[in-house]
């Protein structure tokens, strides 16, 4: 038998429901209670209006009472610990020795030791400093006057185009992290490089490494010196090396240049050690680096073509050691990124160094006369 079903209307309902809803206040109710975030209406608005003011009010009148007062900051700061970390330090920073280092007149506050007054290195610093320091002077001296080279030699520069900045008004300067970050400590001096914003075509300035196990071509006496460092399993390198290498060869056999391969591929390396024939080791260099992709088939097929011996034992013994020689030199050098070329007179202290260039017109446009 069916159940019957009641009918309720919708003005029961609502009306029940009004009830349940109801609110009522008992005697007992809390002071602070008049706190609580009402539910819903322009009360909640309200709310939350005064609430947020009521914040900013008593965060205002605390900065007016620290900045009044600083020994409200002390006492608050008294119980916070110091926190030291290992992963944070300092700039670098030399000892300051007024009798070893050069100063800067009073009348000067910023000095460009500059190779090239026109070259592009020294106008992407003016341009860097003119940004930082708008309203300072920056003098330009060349490195090779006997002022330059006073500085050049009390401050130890080693690479230049470079900007030398007095300490004293460094520090005086209102600069982000970032800013003072670009800059190196250097004794009363703050000094900024052209490497920071174009690690190519800087002047060096110091002697290179001798390298026995170097692969060269052209005669030693020849006027200029082409230092080479690469690698196998870099692209940019097998890319200079194809627009580069014909050049490298044609100066060699004019006697104009004497080409230095310092590579970093143990195939290579271990064929100038154990090969009698320069020319046999060459040509294996030659024929790896014309390869698009270097397969390691290929690279055995061209060690056997060779006739390079012994190649494990001069992985595990002798090349170890010498990677890391030309690693570290090259680092030292400022050699960041490979493929790194240095260029300068045979016998000579001063190099201009070049990264990422893939043309040999990269050259002639920095002014290196061949």
């Amino acid at each position: 038998m069916p159940t019957k079903k009641h009918k309720t209307t919708r003005k029961k309902v609502v009306k029940k429901n009004l009830k349940m809803k109801k609110v009522t206040y008992s005697k007992n109710r809390p002071f602070f209670s008049f706190l609580r975030k009402p539910k819903r209406g322009w009360r909640r608005l309200a709310f939350s209006f005064l609430r947020t003011s009521a914040v900013v009010l008593v965060l205002a009148l605390g900065a007016t009472l620290i900045s009044y007062d600083p020994s409200v900051l002390n006492f608050m700061s008294a119980g916070i610990p110091e926190v030291s970390d290992s992963k944070f330090q300092p700039r670098i920073s030399y000892p300051s020795d007024q009798s070893v280092r050069g100063q800067i007149p009073n009348s000067q506050e910023g000095l460009l030791i500059a190779v090239n007054k026109e070259g592009e290195n020294e106008k992407k610093l003016i341009d860097i400093f003119a940004g930082v320091f708008p309203d300072k002077e920056l003098r330009v001296i060349p490195y090779d006057s006997a002022e330059g080279k006073r500085y050049v030699a009390d401050l130890s520069l080693l690479d230049l185009p470079t900007v030398v900045y007095k300490k004293s008004l460094f520090d005086a300067e209102p600069l982000s992290a970032t800013v003072k970050d670009l800059f190196i400590v250097q004794g009363n001096f703050e000094v900024l490089n052209a490497a920071l914003v174009n690690p190519s075509g800087q002047l060096h300035l110091g002697s290179m490494s001798q390298d026995s196990s170097t692969l060269t071509i052209g005669p030693a006496n020849a006027p200029l010196t082409v230092i080479i460092y690469s690698s196998l399993d870099c692209q940019d390198c097998r890319v200079h090396e194809r627009n580069t290498f014909g050049s490298w060869k044609n100066l060699a056999k004019e006697g104009r240049v004497r080409v230095e391969f310092r590579d970093l591929d143990s195939l290579l390396a271990c064929s100038v050690i154990h090969q009698k024939d320069p020319n046999a080791s060459l040509a294996l260099r030659e024929t790896l680096y014309a390869r698009a992709n270097l397969t390691k088939e290929y690279r055995e097929y061209a060690l056997k073509k060779n006739n390079v011996e012994d190649l494990r034992q001069c992985e595990a013994q002798d090349f170890p050691p010498l990677l890391d020689k030309r690693l570290s030199d090259a680092l030292s050098l400022g050699g960041a990124t490979l493929p790194v070329v240095f260029v300068g007179k045979t016998g000579g202290n001063q190099w201009t160094r070049f990264t990422a260039v893939k043309e040999f017109s990269e050259y002639e446009k920095a002014g290196v006369s061949f």
